[in-house]
Formats: C-alpha cells, sequence, structure tokens
C-alpha cells in the first residue's frame, strides 16, 4: 500500500470520526422538521454551480456562460471533480477505484456499447462509513500504517443519481406543449441531472454529523442520459449505473441494504408518486423501501408526495435491480415535467422549496432507518 494512500486514508477517517453533532436530535434522531440539517437554499446553489460559470466580477452566475455536461466533454469532467471535491469536504472515503484510492470509477464502451472498464467515462462514488467500521478502520490503519483490509463489509444503503446531460435537445414532438427541441444544442440539465446530484450533495452534508448504523455509498452516475427513445428495450440508457451495478461483488451485493435513486426531483410545483418498478421489482411486490420514504415524507407535511403507484421508469435503479438489491426511484414522471430534454430544463424552473422536501424526507428516513433498524 503506498504510503500517501495510507496517510490519506487516515486523514479522511480521523476527519470523519471528529465532525461534531450537528442538527441532528440525539433523543429524536428520526427528530421532527426542526431536528433537520438539509437545506433547500444549499442545493438550490448546487444546482446554479453545475448549470453556470461564476462570474467573480459580477458576483453571481453567468447565464451566457452555461455548463453542459454531455458525456466525455470537458464540462463533465469539471463537475465529476466539483462532485469528488465536495465528498472530500464532508470526509466521505474514495469508493470508485480501490486499486488508486480514487472517487472516480472509470469505465469505457466497448464496440457494441457495452460499458467495461476502461477510460473516458466516469461515475464519482464515494463512503460515508457506519460508526463501528470507522473505529475499527482506524485502529487497524494506525496499527498496519496502510489502509483498511479485511474488514467485515458493513450494511451499506446505496444512494444515486446521474450527473451528466442529454447531448441534444430533442424531447418528441407531441410531448407537452409547445416545441423546445434543439438537435444541435445539449440540454443543460438543471432538473433532469443536476436537481438530484444537488439533493445528494446536500444531504451528504446534512448527515455528516450524525452516527449511523450502516455505511452510505453515494453515487454519481455518468452516460444516464444519452439512449434512444423507446429503443433497444432501454439498455442503451443508463450506462454508468450499469456498469457499476454490474461490478459489485456477490459480497457487497448481499450486504447492501437497498437503493435509493433521485432523479428530476427540483422542478416547481414537482409530485412525486411511486414509480411502478419500484413497488413491483422483478415482478414481486415489496414495497419497504418506497413506505419508509413516503411516510417519511407524510410525517414531515410534504404534499410533494402522493401515496399512488403511477407507471414504471428505465432510469439508474433498474441495473440494481437485476442484481437483486431492492431499489426504488423518486422522480417526477406522472407526468415527466414539461421542461424534459428540451432547452427550457433551467435553474429557473427548479425550486429550493421541492429540493428541500426531496432532501428532508430522505434525511428524515435514512435517520428513522439507522435509530430503529439493528444492522
Amino acid at each position: 500500500m503506498n504510503a500517501k494512500i495510507a496517510v490519506f486514508t487516515l486523514a479522511i477517517l480521523l476527519v470523519a470520526a471528529t465532525m461534531s453533532s450537528g442538527c441532528v436530535s440525539k433523543d429524536d434522531p428520526a427528530g421532527g422538521e426542526e431536528a433537520l440539517c438539509f437545506s433547500g437554499e444549499n442545493a438550490y446553489d448546487w444546482i446554479l454551480r453545475q448549470c453556470y460559470e461564476y462570474d467573480d466580477v459580477a458576483g453571481a452566475f453567468d447565464e451566457a456562460q452555461p455548463i453542459y455536461r454531455q458525456p466525455g466533454s470537458e464540462g463533465n469532467s469539471r463537475i465529476a471533480n466539483a462532485i469528488a471535491g465536495e465528498l472530500m469536504q464532508n470526509a466521505l472515503l474514495p469508493a470508485g477505484s480501490a486499486e488508486e484510492f480514487s472517487y472516480l470509477e472509470n469505465f469505457t464502451l466497448d464496440p457494441d456499447g457495452v460499458p467495461v472498464n476502461g477510460t473516458g467515462y466516469h461515475n464519482v462514488v464515494g463512503a460515508m462509513t457506519s460508526a463501528e467500521w470507522l473505529r475499527a478502520a482506524i485502529e487497524q490503519t494506525l496499527g498496519t500504517g496502510g489502509a483498511p483490509q479485511n474488514l467485515t463489509a458493513p450494511k451499506t444503503l446505496i444512494l444515486g443519481a446521474h450527473y451528466d446531460t442529454r447531448p441534444w435537445a430533442d424531447r418528441p414532438a407531441y410531448y407537452g406543449q409547445g416545441d423546445y427541441r434543439d438537435p444541435d444544442t445539449p440540454v443543460l440539465g438543471a432538473n433532469d441531472g443536476a436537481s438530484g446530484v444537488a439533493v445528494l450533495l446536500e444531504l451528504a452534508r446534512a448527515l455528516s454529523k450524525a452516527s449511523l448504523n450502516f455505511t452510505i455509498k453515494f453515487v454519481f452516475f455518468d452516460f444516464e442520459d444519452s439512449g434512444a427513445y423507446w429503443g433497444s428495450e432501454g439498455y442503451d440508457w443508463c450506462l454508468g449505473s450499469q456498469y457499476h451495478a454490474g461490478r459489485m461483488s456477490e459480497e457487497e451485493v448481499n450486504n447492501t441494504i437497498g437503493m435509493i435513486l433521485v432523479d428530476m426531483v427540483g422542478g416547481i410545483n414537482a409530485t412525486f408518486t411511486r414509480e411502478h418498478y419500484s413497488e413491483w421489482q422483478q415482478g414481486r411486490g415489496n414495497p419497504w423501501l418506497n413506505d419508509m420514504i413516503w411516510n417519511a415524507a407524510a410525517r414531515l407535511g410534504y404534499a410533494q408526495f402522493l401515496n399512488s403507484t403511477e407507471g414504471g421508469v428505465i432510469d439508474d435503479h433498474i441495473p440494481f435491480q437485476t442484481r437483486g438489491i431492492h431499489a426504488v426511484d423518486i422522480i417526477e414522471h406522472a407526468p415527466f415535467p414539461e421542461t424534459w430534454h428540451t432547452t427550457r430544463d433551467t435553474p429557473e424552473d427548479c425550486s429550493a422549496q421541492t429540493l428541500e422536501a426531496v432532501g428532508r424526507t430522505l434525511e428524515a428516513a435514512i435517520l428513522e432507518l439507522s435509530a430503529n433498524t439493528p444492522f
């Protein structure tokens, strides 16, 4: 083990272990809304940071300088590195490449368009470790001078979102009102891309002070949104999540509690119904994870969550379902918002209020899961 990696490992472990308790109430860990840390304004700021360059002179984000994040682009790589930097800031361990101890999980596409090991595209992965695993890892790192080895794999909850954007604004003309297509312009993806990332990054900050009894793996997927409409049974969509789920070991799969995906969670006046495949996985009904989320929303009084089941969506949760992991999708999909895959998908059509409803619901549900479930 490289000495620099060992020092870096210990530094992050120690920072994570010494973070003070913050907004979470010790007496009421699942608590009321006042006990929660998630800020919709912080999340909205992350949408702006992904979509626009910042003008230091004006002291504001510049709408005339958009950041497009289609796979393989310079903007895509910049945002991937910005996400990795924020994960490090909140003391999440790099979990993209064990060999390089990196937040980036690199992959490429073979001649058939199948995601395989290589370079060119990258998921971003960070792990917020359970308190028990963290203590054991620090003890072992201090004792051996290397990164933790042969520790019992912690139970893990996966949180996911895609950060890439569609290379073309090509929504089918019959969908919604008006025609906002442009085959030569990528989608800015404020809602379809940036909103899910924004929720997860702010959630990582909000939960960084909590003491959970399981690990949370935050995965930010590349190459979700470049598929052909209704083609190939969806297999040309969600390539980053196909790669990540496909390379999980059987031990990792068996130790995964579940997977929660957030996608298009920032729209003004957005509502969220239970997505069909999240309720009926592989033909089997077992909606416990959806129940946990929607019950938390009801306790907090968030009317954006409607307790009904609507149509299924091919999205980044599906590759995890095929591995036998219980995976659910929080997405505005019945119908998709009118800004979907158009040049209108901008921060101006997103809402800090919606982001906060989703983020605080997830924060409360995760704290309740940790408080009430032995792992």
